[in-house]
């Protein structure tokens, strides 16, 4: 036996390509492969669906009609490419039937000494050459490949592929022997890096006087395992004896480890209730700490509430003073603008008066804003200008804060021409 690649292309109508279908995805496993390895087979391109597929011919004979429409345009007629395109055109209009060949699936073996090789490769090297070897198959045969599934639950590693039932050209595909031979040798070059040759000729093993019938049944183990079904089982058997082997062996060990956790757990519980004892012990001794801090609070906030209600007073104090200035102001104002100017002046240079300033200026609830809105009251009220108000209050101990608000707002005025007496803080 030699290190040998084989090729089998056969095509397959609707029915039979649903059934190809199921067994390449296993939706429909056989009962020779090995399932608990199911799980290792690979889809480098997912098979389309019969529908799907009908699709995919149609648009191909629709793109070769198109091709050949416009070779045939741009051919001048009694040419060679004239020619051409006339055949070109005539293999398109074939008609494509849903009810016949629809795909051509094939499948790619090798042989036992072959097998080791492979499956030394990792996966996706297996799945890159498969899939290398199948464009090279539809690139031979004028036709486009649509699926390749990689199979490693058999006794020998393969993959099934597929190609459109019509070509690049819009003909269907019809392979001859030759066109099969070909392709053996088209695939073999893609392993032949590996050490690996197509296998030995049909003819050449009859020739060798090799029996007609194991040749048959030998391309046909191919497809499915090179092993008898007997000794599949007795590998499953094994493998089965093997997995419940490691399962008590898991078990056992599963068990020595819930022993080592539970062990930790009780060492971690152990250290956890030292640390809570800890944790404990200081938060007792933050409570005591926070205890003392509370009774100080306390003392600081009696202290303060007795300064509020001192504050209170005074401001009620202060208050009662403002009143009563405005009071006496508003007085001093209904007289005569003359009279008032120098009451004003008279008065407010005296001492008591001044004091009674004294006390609104140093009231820290009089503020800038009090006094711009306290000059504009005088302006409005009593109908005289700033000039005359920072007459009045100069030389007083209120000089500084009135003329502060007589200059504010007569910047402001300027600035705002259209409102005289709009001016609020």
């Amino acid at each position: 036996m030699t290190l040998s690649i084989s090729l089998r292309i056969d095509p397959v109508s609707s029915q039979q390509y649903e059934a190809q279908r199921n067994h390449d995805l296993r939706i429909s496993p056989p009962d020779y492969i090995a399932l608990e390895r199911s799980g290792m087979n690979s889809i480098p391109r997912m098979p389309p669906t019969l529908k799907k597929i009908h699709k995919i011919n149609k648009k191909l004979k629709q793109k070769a009609k198109l091709k050949a429409a416009r070779m045939l345009q741009k051919a001048e007629k009694g040419s060679s490419k004239y020619e051409i395109a006339k055949k070109a055109v005539m293999a398109a209009r074939q008609g494509y039937s849903e009810l016949g060949n629809v795909a051509f699936i094939g499948i790619i073996t090798f042989s036992i000494k072959a097998q080791p090789i492979i499956n030394k490769l990792s996966n996706k090297d297996q799945d890159t050459r498969y899939m290398f070897a199948a464009h090279r198959v539809a690139e031979e045969l004028g036709s486009k490949a649509v699926y390749l599934t990689s199979h490693r639950d058999e006794c020998s590693p393969h993959a099934h592929f597929a190609v459109t039932a019509v070509g690049v050209s819009g003909r269907k595909l019809d392979p001859k022997r030759g066109d099969c031979s070909r392709l053996q040798d088209v695939v073999a070059e893609v392993y032949a890096d590996l050490g690996l040759c197509r296998g030995i000729y049909k003819s050449q093993r009859i020739r060798s006087g090799e029996n007609r019938s194991k040749i048959i049944h030998e391309t046909v183990a191919q497809l499915h395992a090179r092993l008898p079904r007997d000794l599949t089982n007795a590998q499953r058997n094994v493998t089965k004896a093997r997995n419940k082997f490691n399962k008590i062996q898991n078990k056992i060990i599963s068990s020595k480890n819930r022993i080592e956790i539970l062990k930790q757990k009780i060492v971690n519980l152990i250290n956890e209730l030292n640390d809570f004892n800890n944790f404990k012990n200081d938060i007792i001794l933050d409570i005591e700490e926070l205890n003392l801090k509370k009774i100080k609070l306390n003392e600081i906030l009696e202290f303060k509430l007795l300064n509020y209600e001192n504050i209170n007073n005074d401001i009620n104090k202060i208050n009662l003073k403002k009143k009563k200035f405005e009071q006496e102001y508003d007085y001093l104002l209904k007289k005569n603008f003359d009279e008032n100017k120098e009451i004003i002046k008279r008065d407010i240079k005296e001492r008591i008066y001044e004091l009674a300033f004294k006390d609104v200026v140093d009231s820290v609830y009089f503020e800038d804003s009090e006094w711009i809105n306290f000059v504009i009251s005088i302006e409005e009220k009593y109908k005289i200008n700033l000039n005359d108000i920072s007459e009045i209050f100069n030389g007083s101990l209120l000089e500084s804060e009135m003329c502060n608000a007589c200059d504010v707002i007569t910047k402001e005025r300027n600035k705002y021409k259209n409102n005289f007496y709009g001016l609020k803080m």
